[in-house]
């Protein structure tokens, strides 16, 4: 089904002049560049009307691009009515966006884009590109896209944050905090700050909600060599994480979840340590304008690094989750061969079947993706996910695509 898009894109367009913008960049990404998103964050879905994963849109005075690679090109093509015109990318005819806007804008003109959506990385690699054109690239902090959205934009999620048993992290965040910090003095850094929501709940041994499939929570974490800072909206920090961060000899400070670049400005005469793919709207706050006294360091973050190299615990409990995994897939499969040739299973109800297999196994959490369940003509779609209007009935004579696992 297409969603008509003309009102939003003249909203938009209005809102582009009077930033003085010529053309506007609406990444698929969080301000925490998460592989998945939060409705409210789902900000090139709503004004493009394609809600694949991923994708880049553009907007410009007279036209609107979408980039998007392969798996997505037929989706994007049924979803975007005809306001939006489809750059396949990877394809060898499809230029990149950086060389599209070259091509396409006048000298001295600005891209906007919210700092917050785009990485320290994939913004110097843009802002290079433009500047040999005399083409400036521009932070718009008040994001546009909010603006046309409005009271439509659904909230930013405030679900409870539990800790993660000791029995399932294998250590605990205060031994955690003591390896980060000699990696810290190793690199003469006086402060760390985490960005990516995965890095958070690792380090803290936190668990959330938030964001659909995913056990994170809306946060920052900031870490010196006596302190963290924890940025977090308080109505989410129940009494069992407080007592899980209290420890007389790592004080945890909790912050508001808004107040980290306020912060991250505050700070004067400092080292700072910033993962690359952490947002350049930090990398500003840090560098402050004009430029503060602040040295900032850009490069992969020592947790993330730390969170790849799993303990014994963590690599058992991969194993107990794939058997367990293992026994409700093999429960299916029994299920299916009954039930298909019945005729009664369709693309949904087999999916909702898996399920709820997964469910009754020991530690079920949730799951780490939508089950991609298809049959059929639908089976050729990369990432497609069953509704209503495509559900179809599950026979002998059609191959059959199934994708999901738990976490």
């Amino acid at each position: 089904m297409k969603i008509p898009t003309s009102s939003y894109l003249s909203s938009l367009r209005k809102l582009m002049v009077n930033q003085a913008i010529s053309a506007y960049i609406i990444p698929s990404s969080d301000a925490h560049h998460s592989e998945y998103l939060a409705s409210c964050d789902e900000r090139r879905a709503f004004i493009t009307g394609f809600n694949g994963s991923s994708g880049t849109a553009i907007v410009t005075a007279n036209q609107a691009l979408l980039w998007t690679d392969a798996r997505y090109w037929i989706q994007a093509q049924n979803q975007m009515d005809e306001n939006w015109t489809l750059m396949k990318d990877g394809s060898t005819e499809t230029p990149s966006q950086g060389q599209w806007l070259t091509k396409h804008l006048d000298a001295d003109a600005n891209v906007g884009v919210d700092p917050f959506l785009m990485s320290v990385t994939e913004w110097k690699q843009l802002e290079r590109c433009l500047e040999s054109y005399n083409i400036k690239l521009k932070a718009v902090t008040d994001n546009l896209v909010d603006k046309v959205w409005g009271l439509n934009q659904p909230e930013r999620p405030k679900q409870p944050i539990k800790p993660l048993e000791i029995k399932f992290s294998g250590k605990s965040w205060q031994d955690k905090s003591k390896e980060i910090r000699v990696v810290m003095n190793d690199k003469r850094v006086d402060v760390l700050v985490l960005s990516a929501l995965d890095d958070s709940a690792w380090f803290l041994n936190l668990r959330g909600s938030d964001i659909i499939c995913n056990p994170v929570f809306f946060c920052y974490t900031v870490i010196t060599q006596d302190k963290v800072y924890f940025f977090v909206n308080a109505e989410q920090v129940t009494k069992e994480v407080i007592n899980h961060l209290h420890d007389a000899s790592n004080v945890v400070e909790i912050k508001p979840y808004e107040a980290i670049t306020g912060f991250l400005s505050s700070l004067k005469n400092k080292t700072i340590w910033l993962s690359n793919e952490s947002s350049q709207a930090l990398l500003l706050s840090i560098q402050g304008v004009p430029k503060s006294s602040n040295r900032a360091i850009t490069e992969c973050s020592p947790v993330t690094i730390a969170k790849a190299k799993k303990n014994p615990v963590e690599i058992q409990g991969f194993v107990n989750c794939h058997i367990r995994d293992g026994a409700a897939l093999c429960s299916y499969f029994a299920w299916l061969e009954k039930e298909v040739p019945k005729g009664r299973v369709t693309e949904i109800s087999g999916s909702d079947k898996l399920e709820s297999l997964r469910a009754a196994m020991d530690n079920f959490v949730g799951l780490s993706f939508p089950t991609i369940s298809s049959v059929g003509s639908n089976a050729a779609i990369q990432h497609y996910q069953p509704s209503p209007e495509t559900d179809k009935t599950l026979t002998t004579k059609e191959i059959c695509k199934l994708g999901g696992v738990v976490k």
